[in-house]
């Protein structure tokens, strides 16, 4: 039995707050039969005094629910579980808020159990069977780390899983961002499988109707060059004068994808291809705390954070809650947007983010298409690429 921990809020901004599990560079690690005592809760609206409870008694909220208070929504405990560098590292079996993979993970899952908050980033399998999700805001299946460049360089695998989101919100299957920013490793958009997820409104119990909007994911839709050398964000530089000199250093990054640092470039163009041109300390005064955040270089889009496309998204099983009928998955139709040459794949014409992505949604022989342009194709299921 374990016990989810209160959350605070910060005085610089935002909430925090300890966790009942920590592991760091640990493998084979298992949570089998594990309970949160505090997974349902109720708030008492007088006193505020906040008590654990069953998931069906009256009013019941799941641990990291956010509760309003004189207009202001205070997250009420913090989640359970955090790791870091872990491999293979699993929940069986269990009742427990939070599933955190922070700094990167190889292997790892979910497996009839409940959870109110996923974040991963990593590489391999990972996997969510029979897994019940409570929305703690976030309304995405899938969740991947923003600090760590929304990276997972693998497959995740969905079967048999019930997802309770809010209604008034966009729901995602994955929650993939995107950042200008050297991260010192390549970033990847993972595979998804997926059999069987149903969806329920979170305050009501209720399944979604047949033909619910989900969408994919929210990055392609704003970001969609992020495969490419130039990006339409400007980058991010790390502030540091190595050297001493005064001026903030020209970034040392991996451009082509080769594995290695590449030769000194002048990404500012201002002829030093070793420093910027940019005062480090009138940096460090101007942005004050901020500063850790990095410099906006506003003279090129260079893409430092060039993000590979996922191999193949598979939606099958999408019959809803007792066979009443599926949900409407929505894409991105990255194909003529202009953005589909050079970059990544050195191809032309190559149909985008998506162009070489396999949407598979049927298992029969025709029933797939590779990248997002349909054609006159009207046998597609599931998928709507707009």
């Amino acid at each position: 039995i374990l016990s989810g921990r209160r959350c605070y809020k910060r005085p610089q901004g935002g909430t925090a707050g300890p966790y009942d599990i920590s592991a760091n560079m640990v493998n084979n690690l298992y949570f089998r039969n594990c309970h949160q005592h505090n997974f349902w809760v109720n708030v008492d609206p007088v006193t505020l005094e906040v008590t654990p409870t069953t998931a069906d008694a009256p009013q019941a909220l799941s641990s990291m629910t956010p509760y309003v208070v004189n207009g202001q929504s205070l997250q009420m405990h913090w989640g359970i579980s955090a790791s870091n560098f872990c491999k293979n590292f699993y929940f069986v079996d269990s009742t427990l808020s939070r599933y955190d993979a922070h700094c990167g993970l190889y292997n790892g899952g979910i497996i009839n159990t409940t959870v109110n908050y996923v974040e991963i980033i990593g590489n391999g399998k990972f996997i969510m069977d029979r897994m019940t999700y409570y929305s703690s805001g976030s309304n995405a299946v899938i969740p991947t780390r923003s600090d760590y460049g929304w990276t997972w360089e693998g497959e995740i695998l969905l079967s048999d899983v019930k997802a309770y989101v809010y209604t008034n919100k966009t729901i995602r299957l994955l929650y993939h961002g995107y950042a200008n920013w050297y991260f010192g490793y390549t970033c990847y958009y993972p595979s998804i499988s997926v059999n069987n997820l149903d969806f329920y409104d979170i305050k009501t119990n209720k399944p979604l109707p047949p033909g619910t909007r989900i969408e994919l994911s929210n990055s392609v839709e704003q970001l969609s060059k992020m495969h490419l050398s130039e990006s339409h964000v400007n980058p991010i530089y790390s502030i540091e004068d190595k050297d001493g000199d005064g001026l903030i250093d020209e970034p040392q990054i991996d451009c082509d994808l080769d594995g290695k640092i590449d030769p000194p470039y002048d990404f500012d163009g201002d002829g030093n291809p070793y420093n910027t041109s940019h005062s480090y300390e009138l940096q460090c005064e101007l942005l004050g705390e901020n500063v850790r955040y990095g410099l906006t270089e506003y003279s090129n889009y260079t893409n430092f954070n060039i993000t590979v496309p996922p191999s193949y998204i598979r939606i099958v099983g999408n019959d809803g809650v007792d066979g009443a009928g599926g949900y409407v998955y929505y894409v991105t139709d990255t194909s003529g947007k202009g953005i589909s040459d050079g970059g990544y794949y050195g191809e032309v014409g190559f149909g985008g983010f998506y162009g070489g992505t396999k949407f598979i949604f049927d298992e029969g022989e025709d029933g797939y298409i590779i990248g997002t342009d349909v054609g006159e194709r009207t046998d597609i299921k599931t998928f709507s690429f707009e």
